[in-house]
């Protein structure tokens, strides 16, 4: 549950932390990501035991983690990303359990992992960023590749170092006001033009 506020310059903090004698606390300290939603809720992955939410105003955090007797539950306990779409369904990126869409009303989740027999699965389980344009489409970054999801599908495109990438392992993902996609990899950040699907790489000799 929530400590003692403190305060520090003029701004006043609550802390929350693990409580093993309070089944609402939060599950762990170790924390991988936030995102406040449109509704003010606060969604919280952390790195060893699913997503933690919190509704202001209610008491405590509701907890998302695997569960083996229900398939629909949250795929990985290491949860490194969280968005909310147009739609306002939700997504996680998990460390070693692929992408998850959470539908908040059922409580149920749908499952996108790695199948080496079917091209168009994920490319890989280590999600690390997920972003929709303003066309639509859902990209997600991974630690091997980026991925496309169109509206109305319900797969993946894939883009990889054969494709322009100057590097397949992507960290973070986000947009520019020109409709263009930018992404930071191992080797330098690059950017995607959608419509194109062609890349612009920069690396030191660009001044990084």
């Amino acid at each position: 549950g929530p400590d003692a506020a403190g305060s520090y310059a003029g701004f006043e903090f609550e802390h929350f932390r693990f409580d093993s004698a309070d089944t609402t606390s939060l599950s762990a300290n170790r924390l991988f990501s936030l995102l406040e939603d449109r509704t003010g809720r606060i969604w919280v992955g952390t790195v060893d035991e699913g997503v933690e939410v919190f509704t202001p105003g209610q008491a405590g955090f509701k907890h998302y983690r695997p569960n083996r007797d229900r398939p629909n539950s949250i795929s990985d306990n290491g949860v490194e990303c969280l968005y909310q779409d147009a739609a306002g369904l939700f997504w996680f990126g998990t460390l070693a359990g692929g992408l998850n869409r959470l539908d908040y009303g059922t409580g149920e989740f749908r499952h996108y992992q790695y199948d080496a027999a079917d091209p168009r699965s994920l490319s890989n389980n280590h999600v690390t960023s997920i972003l929709q344009d303003d066309q639509g489409i859902l990209w997600v970054a991974t630690a091997d590749g980026l991925n496309r999801m169109d509206p109305g599908r319900d797969d993946f495109g894939h883009y990889f170092e054969a494709e322009g990438l100057p590097n397949s392992y992507i960290y973070g993902l986000l947009p520019d006001g020109e409709g263009q996609l930018w992404l930071s990899t191992n080797y330098g950040l690059s950017r995607i033009d959608p419509a194109t699907e062609s890349f612009r790489n920069f690396t030191t000799r660009d001044g990084l």
